[in-house]
């Protein structure tokens, strides 16, 4: 029977979206071809993916599927499609040693054959798409509206020559086609390393996942893995091959990669589906795990996966310009308006006064060269680069550009605090059971130190290791390495020290699992004992007598046997995650080895207990357990974790293990300098408030009293004056007065349901806020309260539940080392570190770039007024040309070019990080003052200078001002008539020699004042001699300039060709004073702006 269009397309009452694989299509689709003939449409929404270091967009069009008979045959060939398979036939399709009853005890493929997999199979990684050919790039620069302008200049410069025979417009064509050629050069090359940096980065974060090999958990590279690898996936990972499920646990998963639908997903082992995009039990590559985790058989990688057979509707994703890019993109585009327009009135004027039509058109463009900055775009392009380049030196990746700029604009880092503020090196410090702290180390005080010979403790100890999913990692060779998060780890590695953990694990087995979650905040195992595993080596417990039977590992002689029955065949439930969820599903607690009702008064004295260690600092974690009787719960018994066919509350508290996770070095440092920076820290953490409130004075979060504290203080006063604050009413302090008035905050994540609008426009207020006990949503929602309150947020995070905050923050910030997959895809840029330090340091570069892109557009902007004052002269004063075409390249290109990118490569001036946050609608990068700066209060000077060089040196060779004056249409060009001044007749030789020193003048005006301009431009608020700081490149770009000022001076066959003139010593002095008053005046600005920061030359000149 054939299958109807309505069957083909897609289904939104899913689960998921019915998605067509490439092997659901005939042979001729899977080639590549688009125009078929037929009957139904799937419209496939465009996603974004990550491959290797290359971003790509998979691009889904519109397939029609051909003829019902070949429906039919795709149809029958799904018949033995992986997912209908058995896991025992898919094992032994793909030649893999998988144990069908015991997944997690599997062999895998041995190490041997895995090599010889890859040799055959290939590395599981995509083929990148083809890109565009550098010679293609390289020529794309030359297409440029201005590149095109100074090309078709120079070939009017080249005809010129040709008909006249005029060796200045030879020269001047080969000029402007260097200019030409030079700018595209750079503009290709910085954009080339541009991309290699960026594309770089993918590098440095290769994903990593867990395979069973030779019947060992192990640690690999993702692009490693071989078909019929059984692989390992948990919650907040990236799915790295396509996979058939042979076990799994609460598993969700993420395929909105493949099907535009963000839709979380369970995942199990069998199916019914015959649609293998709908069938539950295959992962696909690409794809993110949510929650949960599984085993997997690999059936497909690299380019013969899902995402790998679309390789042909896979193209390069396009560069995006940043914000800083487009502001000075449109800025240019904005001044290049106004210089094609007096372009245009020079052309026209020229060509009215009866200049030959190729030196108009070489006059326009020269207009045109005055005006535009051409070199703005290439030297923000550096700049971001090399932003990029320090910050991965910093160990920040950088995943676009585009957010370097945000970061210098950051007004909150929501920062967590496990592994950022903290060192993510936990270690066991204090043991609690039998309603007493026992020291693990030497850490704080105490007496107490842990029995290990004591009953309570060895129940507690052996759940610690088996309601815990890390191990050591077989594959390294000092058999210290630990797979598994902070906490586990360090349970593992104390525990281990006192139990054999691989018999312990061997001999109670794992039958069930639900992995912790920040929404329940525990985790939960189930252990069937295994009667023939062999027995671990280290006992508390005295061994039991002969004949006896081996009792229960939870089972102790003083536990009554209707708990926990001392069988063989015995299964155990136990519970770890957040003291209080565990307290809360506690109806008993094993104290002093008995079972004691866990009435209030128990309960008030653990509670204590938590917030002691809490005060100190401490990661508290509960447990608790409970028997499941063997009538209810036999060998045969499925356990199902999505529905909770099994017991998970009235369990038995068994006590408390906290591990200490010390402040990182310097990070207290780090948080006074945001703090002085007008940035507020605020600690956004799922740890307990004590905890939270401990660690956050340590390093400096808090350092005033909260609202508890001041009602505390309230209370234990026996002055009823004392405790009245400021603004408090006479009356008794309600939490109100109390939140309103206290300067730092710790609110818990069970409180935020409560706030109304002005309790978070109070607490958003306060410098000094920590959060404590957040669930995912609730860091999304502190985020959202920031950001409606026109805050800039960075947000840190690691875990898969942290993305919705990642997301919805100005600035992601995700951990390189703890970070799962799904975190670092949805962040901005990456710490490959995980340290807060790096953060401050990656917010100082952000304010860098802006700092230093305004100083380099401040001085290209600054010439641009005594370049085009000439012209403007020639038009509309009638004066000779006093600057040519030729010498505005020589200063656009030859010597203001380097100077003023090196202005990208200035050290932070010491005030940076003490200033407030920039305002992005505010502040901007090109502003009215930054103009006025460049134009008025340095343009103007240059100007001065030149003008008064060029009439000096005319009036020194025999022509005074009034004689110039409306002269340019009969005299000081090729055949112009003798010209009478006073009693002095000069011929137009003189003529011509004398304009070319006057120009050369002008020439070397600009050149000497635009160094003044350099040397100030370096710093915006400090004094040139605070700055103390070595640009060397900034150095050679000045020297550069001096020797073509001399050099075209006086080298004699630069003459010919260039026009110019030797210059007399004083023509060399007349500018030096424009040059002197420029740093003079400069400096007494900045002098004013720092006594004064809030006067009015601040407030109208501080660019």
């Amino acid at each position: 029977m054939h299958r109807s269009a309505s069957n083909v397309s897609m289904n939104s009452s899913r689960s998921m979206s019915r998605v067509p694989s490439f092997e659901d299509l005939p042979e001729v689709y899977q080639d590549g071809d688009v125009e078929l003939s037929t009957v139904a449409i799937e419209h496939i929404p465009s996603v974004e993916v990550m491959s290797e270091n290359t971003e790509l967009q998979i691009i889904y069009r519109e397939r029609k599927y051909a003829v019902e008979e070949e429906l039919e045959h795709e149809e029958a060939k799904l018949s033995d499609q992986d997912h209908l398979m058995t896991t025992k036939d898919v094992a032994k399709k793909y030649d893999t040693n998988l144990n069908v009853i015991d997944p997690n005890s599997s062999q895998g493929l041995d190490a041997e054959e895995a090599d010889a997999r890859i040799e055959r199979y290939g590395k599981n990684a995509l083929t990148p798409p083809k890109k565009v050919s550098e010679w293609k790039k390289l020529l794309h620069e030359f297409t440029g509206i201005f590149a095109i302008m100074l090309e078709l200049a120079g070939i009017g410069c080249f005809v010129n020559y040709v008909l006249r025979r005029a060796y200045a417009n030879l020269f001047l064509g080969i000029v402007l086609w260097l200019v030409v050629i030079i700018s595209a050069s750079l503009n290709y090359y910085q954009t080339r390393k541009s991309s290699r940096v960026m594309g770089s980065f993918g590098t440095l974060v290769p994903q990593r996942t867990v395979v069973i090999r030779g019947g060992q958990l192990q640690s690999i590279q993702a692009d490693m893995i071989v078909p019929g690898d059984i692989v390992r996936v948990k919650g907040g990972e990236k799915i790295p091959a396509d996979m058939r499920i042979v076990s799994c646990s609460t598993m969700k998963v993420d395929n909105s990669s493949l099907t535009g639908e963000s839709e979380a997903l369970s995942r199990t082992v069998d199916t019914t589906e015959h649609s293998p995009f709908e069938a539950p039990n295959l992962l696909f590559m690409g794809t993110n795990c949510l929650e949960g985790e599984g085993l997997g058989i690999v059936v497909a990688t690299g380019d013969q996966t899902v995402l790998g057979k679309t390789a042909s509707l896979v193209s390069q994703a396009g560069t995006e310009l940043t914000v800083l890019q487009k502001e000075i993109k449109q800025f240019v585009l904005r001044i290049s308006f106004i210089g094609i327009a007096v372009g245009i009135i020079v052309f026209a004027v020229s060509m009215g006064t009866k200049v030959y039509w190729l030196d108009a058109i070489v006059f326009c463009v020269g207009s045109i060269v005055a005006i535009v900055p051409e070199g703005l775009q290439l030297t923000v392009t550096i700049a971001l680069t090399l932003t990029a380049s320090r910050m991965a030196s910093m160990n920040v990746l950088v995943k676009k550009l585009s957010i370097v700029e945000t970061l210098g604009c950051t007004s909150v880092i929501c920062s967590d605090k496990t592994g950022t503020l903290t060192q993510n090196n936990m270690t066991v410090s204090y043991v609690v059971y039998n309603k007493l702290i026992h020291q693990t180390t030497n850490l704080i005080h105490t007496s107490n130190r842990v029995n290990e010979e004591d009953p309570n403790f060895v129940v507690l100890g052996k759940a610690a290791l088996l309601c815990n999913r890390a191990f050591f990692d077989p594959s390294d060779e000092t058999g210290k390495a630990v797979v598994g998060d902070a906490s586990e780890t360090a349970l593992l590695r104390y525990g281990s020290s006192v139990f054999d953990v691989d018999s312990l694990r061997a001999e109670w087995p794992k039958v069930a699992e639900i992995p912790f979650n920040s929404i329940n905040k525990w985790q939960l195992s189930i252990h069937r004992y295994n009667r023939e595993a062999p027995k671990f080596s280290k006992m508390a417990l005295k061994p039991p007598k002969a004949g006896d039977r081996k009792p229960s590992l939870l089972s102790l002689p003083v536990i009554p046997s209707s708990l926990l029955s001392p069988c063989h065949d015995q299964t155990v439930l136990l519970m770890k995650g957040a003291p209080e969820r565990i307290l809360a599903r506690c109806t008993t607690a094993f104290v002093n080895n008995e079972i004691k009702p866990l009435d209030a008064e128990l309960k008030e004295e653990l509670e204590q207990i938590m917030a002691e260690l809490g005060s100190l600092g401490m990661r508290i974690l509960g447990f608790a357990q409970i028997s499941l009787p063997v009538d209810r719960f036999p060998d045969n018994y499925e356990f199902n974790t999505a529905e909770h066919n099994f017991p998970t509350e009235e369990l038995m508290f068994t006590g408390f293990i906290s591990i200490y996770d010390p402040p990182r070095d310097q990070v207290d440092q780090a948080v006074k300098i945001c703090q002085g920076a007008g940035i507020r820290v605020v600690m956004v953490t799922g740890d307990h408030p004590a905890t939270a409130k401990a660690i956050a004075k340590q390093i400096g979060i808090i350092r005033n009293e909260t609202p508890e504290e001041l009602m505390m203080a309230e209370e234990e006063d026996e002055n009823p004056e004392g405790g009245n604050r400021e603004g408090a009413s006479k009356q008794k302090m309600t939490p109100k007065d109390a939140l309103r008035l206290a300067p730092a905050v710790v609110i818990a994540g069970h409180e935020l349901e409560d706030l109304t609008d002005e309790d978070w426009d109070i607490i958003t207020s306060k410098e000094e806020i920590v959060f404590a006990r957040t669930s995912p949503e609730q860091k999304l929602q502190i985020v959202s309260q920031f950001q409606a309150r026109g805050q800039i947020v960075a947000v840190t995070g690691d875990g898969v539940n942290d993305s919705p905050a990642l997301k919805r923050a100005d600035v992601g910030v995700a951990m390189g080392i703890t970070g799962s997959a799904v975190a670092k895809e949805a962040a901005d840029i990456i710490l490959m570190d995980d340290n807060f330090v790096t953060i401050v340091k990656a917010v100082e570069e952000g304010r860098l770039i802006f700092d230093n892109l305004k100083k380099s557009i401040a001085y290209a902007l600054s010439a641009k007024l005594p370049e085009v004052l000439p012209f403007l002269s020639f038009i509309i004063l009638g004066l000779p040309l006093p600057l040519s075409t030729v010498l505005v390249l020589c200063i656009d290109i030859g010597t203001d070019l380097i100077p003023g990118i090196s202005l990208a490569y200035e050290k932070p001036e010491v005030t940076l990080m003490t200033r407030r946050p920039r305002i992005p609608s505010k502040h901007k990068l090109v502003s009215k003052k930054l103009i006025f700066f460049s134009f008025v209060q340095i343009g103007i000077l240059q100007a001065m200078s030149g003008f008064v060089s060029f009439f000096m040196t005319m009036h020194r060779a025999g022509y005074p001002a009034s004689s110039l004056f409306f002269s340019r249409d009969t005299f000081f060009q090729e055949g112009a008539p003798d010209m009478l001044v006073g009693d002095k007749v000069f011929d137009y030789n003189h003529q011509l020699e004398s304009l070319a020193e006057a120009q050369t003048s002008f020439f070397c005006s600009i050149i000497i004042t635009q160094i003044a301009d350099a040397i100030i431009c370096k710093t915006r608020f400090l004094s040139f001699f605070q700055q103390r700081s070595r640009n060397i490149l900034q150095m050679f770009g000045l020297i550069l300039a001096i020797l073509v000022a001399v050099g075209f001076s006086y080298i004699p066959g630069v003459h010919n060709v260039l026009g110019t003139a030797p210059l007399a010593g004083v023509d060399w002095a007349l500018c030096l004073p424009f040059a002197a008053f420029i740093f003079i005046q400069d400096e007494v600005r900045k002098f004013f702006i720092r006594r004064y920061p809030r006067g009015k030359i601040a407030k109208y000149t501080y660019w």
